[in-house]
């Protein structure tokens, strides 16, 4: 079905205002998310006063009033960002222009803000019209179609043309709000959408068999282009980023600060996350308390050690390949068999719950104590 697309023009003063009113929103899940450097969005200034053409913006009008965009968020904040004086122009030529009066006058932009320069060029700026299509009522598929014709033939970066190509966008993009990525990664790493391929690697590592799995770039693009999670599949992936975040809690009470610290940062960086998968599944399975796997952390990543040499040699050049990804999974299953056939689940389980009733009967016994002292005290009146 074609398309249903209408534009119109705005002033760039009125875009301005409205991108600051919540008229326009930048949301959209394949929104490019690089942040363009200053001399880029000078560059785009410059073109405004000059009146060379600036292409069109492209969004979705979504409740009949906000604009969702698909293409146009740097250019949108540069030209806010410049009227609201929020920074000066660098690496742009000074301009000739032709005054009130009619008098021809140069001007050197460099290092100027908006507030800086003449009223004329001030307002060769705001007064600069710019096109949007917009479209309403399309697909999920059509936005992500849509996103690749426009890109045609602009070089994306892996992580991008990952995200353009995957299928299953809005449920992965529904599982990158999980807290595990929200309270471990940096600002940055979220506004690039890190956790989009992660999550489907987590995905890969669920279903198929370990000798078939590789992150290399081929195969990972048919993976994000072809793959529609089922509703269990769905599920399964959030049970296992439950409990990689619980453990990541659990190290909070270990022992040792400095060692518990470092265990939790190695264990929710991309490559040992994704390796770890297999096992955390079948932490699940088998029931194995959010502590004891804290400390099978510990033993993998503590004392400043990471697993093996061999694992480390398998983290470094190639690491998506489906050689080293093995040989990452078995150097943790070795880990794995000793520790586990050092220790009876069940008993550190129950001790653990022996534990938490021993606190629990501390706590009465200090509320009892503290109620019975509370009670035999001269009562104190607030003067």
């Amino acid at each position: 079905m074609a398309l249903n697309k209408a534009n119109i023009t705005w002033s760039c003063k009125q875009i301005a205002k409205m991108a600051g009113n919540g008229t326009f929103s930048f949301d959209n899940i394949i929104q490019r998310s690089y942040v363009w450097e200053q001399t880029r969005k000078s560059n785009l200034i410059h073109s405004l006063i000059e009146g060379y053409p600036v292409p069109p913006f492209y969004a979705k009008k979504v409740d009949g009033r906000t604009y969702d965009f698909l293409d146009g968020k740097q250019r949108i904040n540069a030209i806010r960002g410049f009227i609201e004086n929020e920074y000066y122009l660098i690496g742009v030529p000074e301009i000739t222009y032709t005054d009130a009066e009619g008098n021809e006058q140069t001007e050197w932009l460099e290092g100027k803000y908006f507030k800086d320069l003449p009223e004329e060029l001030q307002d060769a700026i705001k007064d600069y019209h710019l096109t949007i299509y917009y479209y309403e009522d399309i697909t999920p598929e059509q936005v992500r179609m849509l996103f690749a014709k426009l890109n045609n033939g602009k070089p994306l970066s892996t992580k991008e043309r990952n995200i353009a190509n995957c299928v299953d966008i809005i449920t992965v993009s529904d599982i990158g709000k999980h807290e595990l990525f929200q309270n471990t990664m940096t600002e940055k790493a979220l506004a690039t959408r890190k956790q989009l391929p992660i999550i489907m690697k987590v995905w890969m590592m669920l279903n198929d068999d370990i000798d078939d799995v590789s992150f290399e770039s081929r195969t990972f693009n048919e993976v994000m282009q072809e793959t529609k999670m089922s509703d269990a599949e769905r599920d399964e992936v959030v049970s296992v980023l439950d409990k990689i975040y619980a453990i990541y809690n659990a190290l909070e009470e270990y022992d040792n600060a400095k060692v518990a610290k470092a265990v939790r940062k190695k264990m929710v960086s991309e490559t040992h996350m994704i390796s770890l998968v297999p096992w955390i599944k079948q932490a699940i399975d088998e029931e194995i308390s959010d502590k004891l796997m804290g400390d099978f952390m510990v033993e993998l990543f503590g004392n400043g050690v990471i697993v093996s040499d061999a694992y480390s040699d398998a983290c470094k050049g190639g690491s998506a390949k489906n050689a080293n990804i093995k040989r990452r999974h078995d150097e943790i299953e070795k880990v794995w068999d000793r520790f586990f056939d050092d220790v009876d689940i069940e008993a550190s389980d129950e001790h653990e719950d022996d534990g938490v009733e021993e606190a629990e009967k501390s706590d009465i016994e200090k509320h009892d104590d503290v109620s019975s002292d509370f009670m035999n005290e001269p009562e104190e009146v607030d003067m």
